[in-house]
């Protein structure tokens, strides 16, 4: 009785745009699960929106599945070092740009075709502020918003 309604409405999980089916080949098992919990979230979904009761019980087991991968302990450490990760990137970017702009706010007037803007040493002098100072700088940051 599932498989025909399966067959005339297939999820979208199962198959991209052109009726393709992806094979993915992640390189490390945190890449894995969270390719994984992409996939349940958006089998979740699919279930969610049909009214058949056998998709409702379908869209619990997947919540509860969820459940079960995103309490893994390694999967939140995982994740919160990639958050701080970015955080350090964007303050990074942000500083970088901020002496960039100071460059070039200071040869404003001295500009001519042979004028070279190096953005990577001033990267490197904002990763060493992000790395001493990066969470005082964030905080004043984010209270300003």
């Amino acid at each position: 009785m599932l498989a025909p309604q399966i067959a005339q409405n297939p999820p979208s999980f199962l198959t991209d745009a052109r009726g393709v089916i992806t094979y993915e080949y992640p390189l490390n098992e945190r890449i894995r699960t969270l390719l994984r919990l992409e996939d349940l979230f958006e089998r979740s979904r699919h279930f969610i929106a049909r009214t058949d009761p056998h998709d409702h019980h379908m869209a619990l087991l997947t919540l509860f599945e969820i459940l079960e991968v995103a309490s893994r302990a390694d999967l939140k450490s995982d994740l919160l070092q990639e958050l701080e990760r970015h955080k350090q990137v964007l303050l990074s970017s942000l500083v970088g740009l901020a002496f960039g702009a100071a460059q070039m706010f200071a040869a404003r007037g001295r500009w001519d075709a042979g004028f070279r803007f190096h953005f990577g040493p001033y990267i490197a002098i904002a990763a060493l502020i992000a790395l001493y100072w990066g969470e005082p700088l964030m905080r004043w940051y984010t209270d300003r918003l």
